[in-house]
Parts: C-alpha cells; structure tokens; sequence
C-alpha cells in the first residue's frame, strides 16, 4: 500500500500529466445534486456547489460520487475509561499531516489499518518511543 505522502504525490503527478488541474475545485461544498427536469431526455443533472461564499450551478452529463465510506473519522473515547484524566494529546488518523507532532514524545497509534502503519512509521523518526497495537 502507498503511504498517504506517496498517493498525495502519485495524485499531483496524475493530475498534471492528464492536465487535469483545471477540473479540480478545492475548498468547494457541494450543496445539491439533483436531476434536471429534462433528465429522460438528456440525462444531466445539476450540481450546486459553494465556495468564498458564493453558490454557483452547472450542468453535467454525469456526476461520481467518490467520498468513500469513512468520510467521518470514529473516535471511540468512550472505549477508553480515564481518557479524562490523560494529559497528553489525541486525535484521529484523518487530522495528522506530519510526524513532527511527534518528536521527543512517547506515541502509542491503535490501529492497523493502512492509515495506522504508515503513521507510525513516521512517527519513529520523530518520536522518543514508538508503539502500534490493533486494539485496546
């Protein structure tokens, strides 16, 4: 499996050789999709989207949606009686950008998913101590 630096990079090479940049809108929420009203004929929808603000439509003759299925991180703190009480810092795979959140600390990353191992794989390069389990 690719670390995420690796597919983040393998995306930005993709994305210029097939000169796709122009496409992409970052920082956009899709507010709507909906048929148009001449759907049986054409097959387009349209697709309200917001960014800066400001709401805008267009039409396509296809839409894909490809959020995946963990769009929301799980956080289980109930899973882990005197969480309250821990001084140090947590938080879910989807907010780490890079292992200097790390460095000079003791680090314990449950889980063994891709997301799991590539962090703390990173993070032995940063941290005092580095410990991965599946499960606690």
């Amino acid at each position: 499996f690719l670390s995420h630096h690796q597919l983040l990079e393998y995306l930005r090479m993709y994305t210029k050789r097939f000169d796709l940049q122009k496409y992409i809108q970052l920082k956009t929420k899709v507010i709507s999709i909906k048929k148009c009203p001449d759907f049986s004929n054409t097959g387009q929808w349209e697709v309200v989207i917001e960014a800066n603000g400001k709401q805008s439509s267009t039409i396509f003759d296809a839409v894909m949606v490809c959020v995946g299925y963990l769009t929301e991180p799980l956080l289980p703190l109930k899973s882990y009686p005197g969480l309250e009480k821990f001084n140090g810092h947590y938080f879910h795979s989807r907010e780490y950008k890079t292992p200097e959140v790390f460095r000079d600390k003791k680090v314990l990353v449950i889980g063994m998913g891709n997301s799991g191992v590539d962090i703390a794989v990173e993070a032995t390069q940063t941290a005092k101590k580095t410990c991965n389990e599946r499960t606690c």
